[in-house]
């Protein structure tokens, strides 16, 4: 973590998450930046990065825009894009397996990409 923060700065933000509540010892620490950067760090792997999440417009995979399209344009330019989950009224989860890449979409627009390792 020490050498994220002297690379990316200093946080705006620091959450700490427990998704289960009776294992406190498994937990994950996002940090969140300007213009929606967050940087997740897991206790499953050492608190080392393991995802990055970007909802700004200037991310580009492949030299394409991601954020702010249409999934029908994204499906276009990655034909290998899967839906991985419909959560219907909240958004769906496409994954480009390969990259190790997924995106949320809300009202068939792309909101986010996150990147896991």
């Amino acid at each position: 973590m020490t050498k994220v923060r002297s690379i990316a700065g200093q946080p705006l933000n620091i959450d700490y998450f427990i998704p289960i509540p009776s294992n406190p010892e498994d937990r994950d620490i996002i940090w969140s930046y300007k213009d929606g950067l967050e940087l997740s760090f897991s206790s499953d792997y050492d608190f080392l990065l393991t995802t990055f999440t970007s909802s700004s417009r200037t991310i580009k995979l492949e030299h394409k825009f991601i954020v702010g399209r249409a999934i029908s344009e994204l499906r276009a330019d990655f034909p290998q894009l899967t839906l991985e989950d419909d959560f219907e009224e909240t958004g769906q989860s496409y994954e480009l397996t390969h990259l190790s890449v997924s995106f949320w979409v809300v009202d068939n627009i792309v909101s986010n990409v996150l990147v896991f390792s």
